[in-house]
């Protein structure tokens, strides 16, 4: 787990541009939409689904300027979630802490690629106890209790793409 998030990570200075949400339906087009409207933030997110690795994604807005998120849960809830904490009025930090506290269980690479170390070392605070903040914080995890999709309740919680076993 990740502790408390530095405000300033290094912004692109010309983000690429997030695909149309018109062009998805249902959920997401709902995932496309957040990332379209808070591309800040979503650039300084880690996205947990393995992309990183599989695709060279250096943040979750890269999963957004392409059709990856398609078939990823991780990523459209990552973006949901993001989007309905900045409505709640959280900081960048709180939404980094929350995110990273949900979502990093759900990383399938053992070893962390140079873009985990990268957005780790952007934090302000060093990694914690999953055990500990698990224990300390419910809030995220009531923020992941999303309205299953259909056909995805097998997968649910586990991405839909790169490094995820779907047996």
């Amino acid at each position: 787990m990740l502790s408390l998030a530095a405000e300033h990570v290094d912004k692109p200075a010309n983000p690429p541009a997030v695909l149309p949400p018109e062009n998805f339906t249902g959920r997401i087009s709902e995932g496309y939409a957040a990332a379209k409207k808070l591309p800040d933030i979503c650039s300084k997110l880690f996205c947990y689904c393995g992309c990183d690795k599989t695709d060279s994604h250096s943040s979750l807005l890269d999963c957004f300027t392409c059709d990856h998120a398609v078939d990823c849960t991780i990523c459209l809830d990552e973006a949901i979630i993001a989007r309905d904490l900045k409505k709640k009025g959280k900081s960048l930090s709180e939404i980094q802490k929350e995110i990273d506290q949900g979502f990093q269980t759900m990383y399938p690479w053992d070893q962390p690629t140079p873009a985990l170390e990268k957005y780790r070392g952007s934090l302000k605070a060093g990694p914690v106890s999953p055990a500990a903040d698990t224990a300390k914080s419910g809030k995220t995890e009531s923020l992941l209790k999303l309205p299953a999709q259909p056909g995805d309740a097998k997968h649910r919680r586990y991405g839909g793409c790169c490094g995820h076993n779907h047996s």
